[in-house]
Parts: structure tokens; C-alpha cells; sequence
């Protein structure tokens, strides 16, 4: 008896590891599927091993979230349509089948200009290929109905969660407006007699589609009362009509009809034609004016962070890959400290020093106004000769803007050129020179310069501001637009 209690300890032992060496062969074979299960006619021409391949998607349509870096490009789901790339030759490996992604779902995912450029299209043109922009990775997770896409930040456009892009704004329903101030006084006089006055500004106007037609109107209205005379004086005028329209692709608006020019080289003077003005309210709010662009390479999906002496500017995320971070507030001023801070623990340090003066643009952007039509003075009717004007600024890197302007109005001309120079530590500098042309009928040509210079230093230790804004020096024949016009 006692042998058989020694050798039952050895009997169950053996029969416990050839249980777990069964169970072990079975969850490392290869994956089966036994096809007498399916009702198909000609099963020996489905490929079942295609299904054991990770990552394998059978061609068809789905409908799909389509997750670009943790955001929706959608509200409501898109249908993706899964094809099998064609192999070159009869014995090539055989491709998984991808997700077709139109060029309306590629748009909708926010790429840059340059981006958009290396999106080539296969499958007759239909579905995107993103090989042109490295790091873009994509996994189908049709259980969960998502399509996961992470894309290295620096080949998307600015995105912001209180900000919507353009391809989602909505021009409205028609209708009409009513906008209205009004200001009234009651005076009385110690001696008799009182006075009562009333004034009034606002606009009108209807919306159909993109458009908008306004009319601008101003009128006052005052009675008084004084040794038993009453008298009443009023008067309406409608101040200027215009019909303008936003144009959200070029991030500008176009107005037909009245209209001041509001130039940022040239003297402003009222007028009656066309203009098309990029305008920054189009952009988010981090994008307006001027700030630098700080760019690098993260390593790992990595965090950026931008502090200016301890205080947290800027705080983000970025995947693996170059990013560029452009929503720097346009108020900030002085020497950033950048920290990139890697999955892994590593950090990278390096520092970047702004300031700003008028007309530097943002690295990379283009503001510009383009003007036409005949002068206009205090009432409706026009003067002067027909002319064009137009002017830009071009952010060229952090450090260099470049801007000009030119105005052709027949026997009046001027053209400008300058740059805003970003000095780093010593501050920023921008300076302009104009040269005008006049003929003045029944009198000479005046010719004449004008030179501008502004510059602007910020002192983080002081928490001060030093600014020369707009210094002009004109020559004695020098003429504006509007010294033209009064002159003539």
C-alpha cells in the first residue's frame, strides 16, 4: 500500500503536464477554419488563410468613423469602400485590401496645400495613396466601426477644438436685418425753454446664399422750445450701400459698391468700385497677427511645451514625425523656452525670441487688398480718375517680412516697398520707402519720396514695452491719394 500512495503523486503529475502540453500545442497552431460549415458552392476558391493575415479587411463597403489623431473628420459616419491593391505578375504577394479614401474624405482631414500636392490617387483615380507624406499610418477597426488615421502634425493645417474649418461653415438662411443706435438728450433751460434731441445710425440689409447687401444709414432729429417759438430740424442720410460676400477658400471677402480703403502703407480715402481683402477673422484666433512659428522633430508621440520665465504658454501633444506649432497668441513677446518632451523620458530644449512691429505676417501667410474703382467723396457722387490699388505682406520666414504696395490712378501713381525684420534679442525692426508721381493739370510734376520706420522692444526683467510706431519722413513734393484728389 505504501508503494501505490508513492507512485500516485508521480501518476497524477504526469497526467497534469501532458494536459498542459495539449493545451499548449492547440493555442499555437495556426488558425483553421473548417469550410464544411459554410453553404458555398465553389469553396475551393475562397482563400480562407487571408483571414489568419493581421490586419486583413474583406473587400466591400463599410460605414466608418474616420479618426484622424483622436478627432472626427465628420459628424456622422463616412462609407469606406476596402480594394485589394492589384499585384504585378502571377506569382507577386498578394496585398492586403486598403481603405479607399476619396479626395472629398481627404479634404475634410485638414491637410496643407503642400500636403494635398503629394496625395497621388489610384484605382482609377478614386482612392487616396499616402506614401508622399512618411509617418501617416492607418488601421481599420471595422468591430469597432472606426478607421484609425494618425498623421504627423506638420502635414495638417491648424486644428482647434473651438475653431471650425471652413469646409463646415454655413452661409445661413435668407433674411432680413435691422441694426439700430439711438441717443436722445432733454435739456431744460433755468430761463425758459427746453430742447430735446435725438440721433440715430445703424444698418439694413438681406442675406440669399454667400451674399450680403447692406445699407448704412444716419439721422438726427432736435426740437426746441424757447419763449413760445418751437422749432424742429431733422435730417436722414443714407451713408453708403454695398453688397459683399466671404470667400472662405482664399480666406478673404469681396465687396462690391462703397467703401473705404483701409491701407496699412497708404492714407485711407473713401470710394465707389470692387475690392477683394483677405481678412484674419477667417482664421482661428491663435492664427491672427503675428507670432513665430516654432518647428521640430519629435521622436515619439511627444510633448511640446512652450514657457516664457515658468509661465506655460503653450502645452501639446504631437505624434512622431516634424511638427509646427503656429498658434502661438499673436500678444506674445520676448524669449520662449521649448521643451520637447518624448514617450521615452528624453527631453530636447531650445529657445526662440519674438517681438513684433506692423506689418509682420505670420511665416508662411499672405495678407493682401486688392482695389478698384473711382474716388468718392461726402455724398454718392464719384471724382476723380478710375485707379487700382493693391498691397501684400508675405510672412518669408520667423525673422523676414516682406511687404509692398502700388496705387495706378492715371496722373497719380506710387509705389512702396519695405520689410519687418525680426532682430530676435535686439527687438524687431520694419522699414518702407513711397515715391509718388503727380501731374497736376496746369501745373508741374511733383515728385517725392516718403520713408517709415517702426521697431518694437520687449524687456522680460522690466515686464516693459518700447515702441516707435509709424515714424514718417516725407519729401516737400511728396503727395497721397488724398493731397491728389484736393489738389486737382
Amino acid at each position: 500500500m505504501r508503494g501505490m500512495k508513492d507512485r500516485i503523486p508521480f501518476a497524477v503529475n504526469n497526467i497534469t503536464c501532458v494536459i498542459l502540453l495539449s493545451l499548449f500545442c492547440n493555442a499555437a497552431s495556426a488558425v483553421e477554419f473548417n469550410t464544411d460549415v459554410l453553404d458555398a458552392a465553389d469553396k475551393k476558391n475562397i482563400d480562407f488563410t487571408r483571414f489568419s493575415e493581421a490586419g486583413y479587411v474583406l473587400p466591400g463597403q463599410y460605414l466608418l468613423d474616420v479618426i484622424v489623431n483622436g478627432q472626427s473628420i465628420s459628424p456622422a459616419s463616412l462609407q469606406i469602400s476596402f480594394v485589394e491593391p492589384q499585384s504585378s505578375g502571377d506569382k507577386a504577394e498578394k496585398k492586403l485590401p486598403q481603405a479607399c479614401l476619396t479626395s472629398d474624405m481627404v479634404r475634410l482631414m485638414g491637410l496643407t496645400a503642400e500636403s494635398l500636392d503629394k496625395v497621388v490617387y489610384w484605382h482609377d483615380g478614386q482612392c487616396a495613396d499616402f506614401h508622399g507624406l512618411p509617418g501617416v499610418d492607418i488601421r481599420p477597426d471595422t468591430g469597432a466601426g472606426v478607421l484609425r488615421i494618425n498623421m504627423p502634425q506638420a502635414w495638417l493645417e491648424y486644428s482647434d477644438a473651438t475653431w471650425l474649418p471652413p469646409s463646415r461653415w454655413d452661409d445661413g438662411i435668407p433674411g432680413l436685418m435691422l441694426d439700430y443706435n439711438l441717443n436722445g438728450t432733454v435739456s431744460r433751460n433755468y430761463q425758459g425753454g427746453d430742447s430735446h434731441q435725438f440721433s440715430y445710425n445703424g444698418t439694413v440689409g438681406g442675406n440669399l446664399g454667400p451674399w450680403r447687401l447692406r445699407a448704412d444709414y444716419q439721422g438726427s432729429q432736435e426740437q426746441s422750445r424757447y419763449n413760445g417759438e418751437k422749432t424742429t430740424n431733422r435730417n436722414f442720410t443714407w451713408s453708403r450701400f454695398y453688397l459683399f460676400r466671404a470667400i472662405p477658400r482664399w480666406r478673404a471677402n469681396l465687396t462690391l459698391g462703397e467703401n473705404n480703403i483701409n491701407s496699412d502703407i497708404f492714407r485711407s480715402w473713401s470710394y465707389t468700385g470692387a475690392s477683394l481683402e483677405s481678412d484674419d477673422r477667417m482664421l482661428p484666433p491663435r492664427l491672427r497677427g503675428y507670432a513665430p512659428q516654432i518647428t521640430g522633430i519629435a521622436e515619439t508621440n511627444a510633448r511640446v511645451v512652450v514657457s516664457q520665465q515658468g509661465r506655460v504658454l503653450y502645452d501639446s501633444m504631437v505624434p512622431a514625425g516634424p511638427f509646427s506649432i503656429q498658434d502661438l497668441d499673436s500678444s506674445v513677446r520676448g524669449r520662449l523656452d521649448v521643451e520637447v518632451i518624448e514617450q521615452n523620458g528624453r527631453k530636447k530644449t531650445f529657445q526662440v525670441d519674438t517681438a513684433s512691429v506692423p506689418y509682420l505676417t505670420r511665416p508662411g501667410q499672405v495678407r493682401y487688398k486688392l482695389v478698384s474703382g473711382r474716388s468718392r467723396g461726402y455724398g454718392h457722387e464719384t471724382e476723380g480718375p478710375v485707379f487700382a490699388t493693391g498691397e501684400a505682406s508675405w510672412g518669408l520666414s520667423n525673422q523676414w517680412s516682406l511687404y509692398g504696395g502700388a496705387v495706378l490712378a492715371g496722373d497719380y501713381n506710387a509705389l512702396a516697398a519695405g520689410a519687418g525684420w525680426d532682430l530676435g534679442v535686439p527687438g524687431t525692426l520694419s522699414a518702407d520707402i513711397t515715391q509718388s508721381v503727380a501731374r497736376i493739370e496746369g501745373e508741374r510734376t511733383f515728385q517725392g519720396k516718403s520713408w517709415r520706420l517702426s521697431y518694437s522692444k520687449r524687456f522680460d526683467n522690466a515686464d516693459a514695452d518700447i515702441t516707435f510706431a509709424g515714424y514718417r519722413f516725407s519729401e516737400r513734393n511728396y503727395m497721397t491719394m488724398e493731397q491728389y484728389l484736393n489738389a486737382r
